[in-house]
């Protein structure tokens, strides 16, 4: 069983996204030989690649002589393509293969969970032999089952037939509206989040005969936000109670029924594109759409084709467009919103199922320009100073955010220059700030050297460049300097390393 580093809440990744090819191999080697990799049949993977959570089942070879390697130096464990040393407390005598799962259509793959002897699990309730109701002969019968939100799917309904019948009851079958239903059809319409079902008129679809018994052989109900479980609390499996249940990984995927106000609130964006991706706006909003990518902001520059310096790029092409994506990030995270390889392909296979014909489409990644600040602050209350100071900073931090910076919260803007004015009023905003009397910022040369920018200028950028801010320092007095994690990165960087002599602990 495995699970991506990044979850799709939606659901749609297996109807919207083609299934990635996961390649698992068998190490094999005798005592102190190089090792070797045996390829494994996949048998089926219900997680598509590693695209959502499921299981993966595969063919362990019979031969008993692919034994794992045993290495007798403890330091070879690990180099190369060698398994690594056991965990402690673990012997040999345990170990029965080492296995190395990857993905040649993402090499960057990463997974937020494995486990072995898995199971997938469905979080819905099951009802066998319900009596309904009885017919009544009269048109547009509704009867409800005792429960809601019912997987349509799973309901077998039956309606009790004359006693001639050796059966005594027969089938009806599921129809989404009774408009192509004969006179006789045996057909009713579910309403699966209320349970209630319609019969026909007797002009489209049949209507139960009167005094007829009608009942649910077994449907399947409940799901919702509610069957998502956190881990441990599935103990036992009712039908095994010899198995043990290692329940290690939250049930996820539930979701309740949408209502009418977050209906109101979706249409609109559905109305204007239409899965059809013709103005900025809709490559904008289908972008974010994109199923199981993590995509957080998308931007779109009209006839921009990339290339393969600043240079090289063209503009102003007709028929070409360009969406800048950001991957989406915790909230704590310093690094920049950089989009995977895996995460442009999908917006981009996504996209261009929805483009006019002739669009030339790219999908990228935005250019990051470093960037430090330092200012000089004064403060209110001296008893205070350092939360002031960290204050600032965080304000600093926020205001440049790609996702949430900006005068609007939505992300610093694609292309916009950060002025040292604009970032010297954020700073003044700040509670138990009283005066700011000096701001820098600073940029690394063409050799990767931190220099200052002139006072009062601005850090100019491109329209498919964005700040990324690697270091902010506020501090006390009138004059500013380089951030000091700079400064102590920088001597590091200087230093040349030096070989340490390592006594062996057994030889």
């Amino acid at each position: 069983g495995l699970a991506p580093d990044e979850e799709a809440p939606d659901g749609l990744v297996a109807r919207a996204l083609p299934a990635r090819s996961l390649k698992l191999e068998l190490v094999h080697a005798r005592s102190g030989a190089e090792p070797g990799w045996l390829a494994l049949e996949i048998l089926d993977d219900r997680s598509l690649g590693a695209r959502q959570p499921g299981v993966l089942r595969f063919r362990l070879p019979a031969n008993a002589l692919l034994a794992p390697p045993l290495y007798d130096d403890p330091k070879d464990a690990g180099l190369g393509v060698r398994p690594p040393a056991l965990p402690a407390g673990r012997s040999g005598d345990e170990l029965v293969h080492w296995l190395r799962l990857s993905c040649p259509d993402a090499p960057g793959l990463k997974l937020a969970w494995l486990g072995f002897n898995a199971v997938d699990v469905v979080a819905l309730d099951q009802r066998r032999d319900v009596l309904l109701a009885v017919g009544d002969g009269r048109p547009d019968q509704v009867c409800a089952l005792p429960d809601g939100n019912v997987d349509a799917a799973s309901l077998l309904l039956e309606v009790e037939t004359p006693q001639t019948t050796a059966a005594g009851w027969e089938r009806w079958s599921p129809v989404e509206r009774f408009a192509a239903a004969g006179r006789e059809a045996p057909v009713y319409a579910l309403d699966a989040a209320s349970g209630r079902i319609r019969f026909g008129d007797g002009i489209r679809g049949r209507v139960p005969a009167p005094g007829r018994r009608i009942r649910a052989v077994e449907y399947r109900h409940g799901g919702g936000a509610a069957g998502n479980l956190g881990p441990g609390q599935l103990r036992s499996v009712v039908e095994a109670p010899m198995l043990r249940v290692r329940h290690e990984r939250a049930l996820r995927g539930g979701a309740d029924a949408e209502t009418v106000a977050e209906a109101e609130r979706r249409l609109p964006d559905w109305l204007n594109h239409r899965e059809r991706a013709v103005t900025a706006a809709d490559f904008r909003m289908l972008a974010l759409e994109t199923p199981g990518s993590g995509i957080a902001r998308a931007e779109v520059v009209r006839g921009l084709i990339p290339g393969d310096t600043l240079a090289a790029l063209q503009r102003n092409v007709p028929g070409a467009v360009a969406v800048f994506v950001l991957a989406a990030r915790a909230p704590d995270d310093p690094a920049p919103p950089r989009p995977g390889a895996a995460q442009l392909r999908e917006v981009w296979a996504w996209l261009r199922e929805r483009c006019p014909i002739g669009t030339e489409l790219y999908v990228l990644s935005p250019r990051f320009v470093p960037l430090a600040v330092s200012v000089a602050v004064g403060v209110r209350d001296p008893a205070i100073e350092r939360e002031t100071l960290l204050r600032v900073e965080a304000a600093l931090r926020q205001w440049l955010s790609a996702l949430h910076g900006g005068a609007d919260g939505r992300g610093w803007p694609l292309g916009r220059a950060v002025d040292p004015e604009e970032l010297r009023a954020v700073a003044a905003r700040v509670d138990g700030v009283v005066r700011v009397p000096a701001l820098g910022l600073f940029a690394p040369d063409a050799a990767g050297r931190w220099l200052p920018l002139p006072a009062g200028t601005a850090l100019a950028l491109l329209d498919v460049d964005l700040p990324e801010l690697r270091a902010v320092s506020a501090g006390s007095g009138n004059s500013v300097q380089l951030p000091a994690a700079l400064t102590d990165a920088a001597e590091a960087a200087s230093d040349a390393p030096a070989p340490a002599p390592v006594v062996p602990d057994l030889c």
